[in-house]
């Protein structure tokens, strides 16, 4: 019941920027998902995520990230607070932070090594992701 409502908030948490997806996707990790992240986890998921020229956009369109291509670690940690800080307020049950990690909770630990645990949590960040895309999309066309 526990990992229905670790997906169920994912699949509902709000957004206004991609800025979650790539933090989901270090816990993720290909399919291998971790409890914890640290920086260097965030700064490649981050940085692979951006990559994509469909995710860029996000990153293009404002003024303190549209530099994108020249960021280095520091810049993606920076950008990946206030996901952090997000989930931290409106996901305090699934996240917490220790001193040097991002923490999914403890009681998730059974589920991230379910296949069908795995495969649903890349289907709602994929989802979320085209989502956000297409919603945006929708409101430059009005």
């Amino acid at each position: 019941m526990f990992a229905n409502g670790f997906l169920n908030n994912i699949e509902k948490t709000s957004m206004t920027k991609t800025y979650k997806m790539p933090l989901l996707l270090a816990f993720y990790n290909h399919g291998n998902i971790n409890l914890k992240v640290d920086e260097e986890m965030i700064f490649q998921s981050f940085s692979e995520f951006y990559t994509k020229p469909s995710n860029a956009v996000d990153l293009m369109r404002h003024g303190s990230t549209k530099n994108y291509k020249d960021f280095n670690k520091k810049d993606y940690l920076r950008i990946s607070e206030n996901p952090i800080k997000a989930l931290l307020n409106s996901a305090e049950d699934f996240f917490y932070r220790d001193r040097l990690y991002f923490c999914l909770n403890d009681d998730l630990g059974e589920s991230i090594k379910n296949s069908i645990f795995i495969a649903h949590l890349k289907d709602i960040i994929d989802y979320r992701t085209r989502r956000f895309y297409k919603e945006r999309l929708e409101k430059l066309e009005k």
